[in-house]
């Protein structure tokens, strides 16, 4: 891609989650910690005006399970991936 609009703001199930990075193919945020189950909408804005939604397309967990790690060893500086459901 040439250009990427600014993501300005990104709900999950109605609620609002912390940008972390994109690009114009992938938003990466951090999910709020809610303590409770809940399903709803994906919405993303754009500064250009630009509104997305899936609807019924995320699912809060009221307690999280880490599920994997990789990898599992590792040294300083090492990147290591947390997938939790």
């Amino acid at each position: 891609c040439v250009s990427v609009d600014t993501v300005i703001s990104v709900k999950l199930a109605g609620y609002v989650a912390n940008i972390i990075d994109y690009n114009c193919l992938e938003i990466h945020v951090s999910v709020p910690n809610l303590g409770l189950s809940s399903l709803g909408d994906v919405d993303v804005v754009f500064q250009s005006g630009v509104k997305l939604s899936k609807l019924l397309s995320f699912t809060y967990l009221a307690v999280g399970q880490i599920t994997s790690v990789f990898p599992a060893v590792g040294s300083a500086t090492q990147l290591v991936t947390i997938i939790a459901h």
